[in-house]
């Protein structure tokens, strides 16, 4: 997750201190492989998680979950509120605090609308050096079409939809993943909220992140629908 680097027996014994053979490691991730969990890159000797693999790990593992700064916090808030009765104002707002809070690429679709930012969080993360993943991302980012269609796919967690790689149902998107829920516009209009990054991205802190947002989106459009 914090590397983007296949991931070897010695060097989990040497970061761990496993006091096991990495002959018994080489083991457990060949079983891990039978299994689905992990995977072999290229022609790298360390795995990578697999789909299957950061599944599990959202919905059985992921129990804490990163506070969020409270004075930034407070800060997007107030932004938030201000821009109340200008609804393009306040989704770039929120799109710009979303993407400011998790490091990743955020995205808002609204009355047929769609606002982004956070582009310059992501174009340095290994997973879109390949430039036809680049084109693929910018290309979704502008297509209002394919966005909604995926926002309606159906996956749960924790009050969100996550999409990992292949569930997105794009073959160039296979290292990123997608996390959303979907929100109410001024007059009552379904729109929805996302997060886009590496399917190696800190969910820890984009879970919270999202949850905040909303919030306070909702909050200001209280009267108002």
């Amino acid at each position: 997750m914090k590397t983007a680097h296949a991931v070897g027996s010695l060097g989990l014994n040497n970061k761990y201190g496993l006091r096991i053979s990495s002959a018994t490691i080489r083991n457990e991730m060949a079983d891990l492989c039978d299994q689905g969990f992990l995977r072999k890159d290229h022609s790298s000797s360390g795995r990578i998680p697999t789909t299957l693999a950061w599944r599990y790990f959202i919905e059985e593992m992921l129990e804490e979950l990163e506070e969020l700064n409270p004075v930034m916090e407070t800060e997007f808030k107030e932004k938030i509120f201000q821009n109340r009765f200008n609804p393009e104002a306040l989704y770039r707002e929120s799109a710009r605090a979303l993407a400011t809070m998790t490091g990743n690429a955020s995205v808002i679709i609204a009355n047929k609308a769609i606002y982004y930012s956070g582009l310059s969080n992501i174009l340095d993360e290994p997973e879109l050096q390949d430039i036809e993943r680049l084109k693929a991302l910018l290309t979704l980012l502008e297509n209002y079409p394919i966005l909604s269609e995926i926002f309606n796919k159906l996956r749960g967690n924790r009050n969100f939809r996550v999409l990992i790689e292949e569930e997105i149902g794009l073959k160039s998107l296979d290292k990123l993943s997608i996390i959303y829920t979907d929100i109410k516009g001024h007059n009552g209009e379904k729109g929805y909220i996302a997060i886009l990054g590496p399917s190696r991205m800190n969910y820890a802190r984009t879970f919270p992140a999202l949850e905040s947002i909303v919030k306070h989106i909702n909050h200001s459009m209280t009267g108002w629908r």
